[in-house]
């Protein structure tokens, strides 16, 4: 996943501006996503989304139990955590 290949010589922004180096950056960066692929996702609803951002117990139809699962709602990522009988508990939650 990580290679010298995909890395970027932060000496080749030096002569760019602002709006150039942003969009290098959005374009050539692995997207969070790209990393967590070998780990289990769920997606959520707009309810579920909000429950998770504002720290509130959040229930998934899923009967997996996972000590390390993502979520994604709207092919973004929303939060990182586990999950135990039904019931999402994050250990992070991104605000992207």
């Amino acid at each position: 996943m990580f290679t010298c290949g995909n890395a970027i010589n932060i000496t080749n922004l030096e002569d760019k501006n602002f709006e150039e180096v942003k969009n290098t950056l959005q374009n050539e960066c692995l997207k969070i996503e790209a990393v967590l692929d070998d780990i289990p996702v769920l997606e959520a609803s707009s309810e579920q989304v909000q429950k998770i951002r504002f720290g509130q117990k959040c229930h998934f139809d899923n009967d997996q139990n996972c000590e390390l699962i993502w979520i994604r709602y709207d092919d973004k990522i929303v939060a990182i955590g586990s999950l135990h009988q039904n019931n999402f508990k994050s250990s992070r939650v991104f605000n992207i």
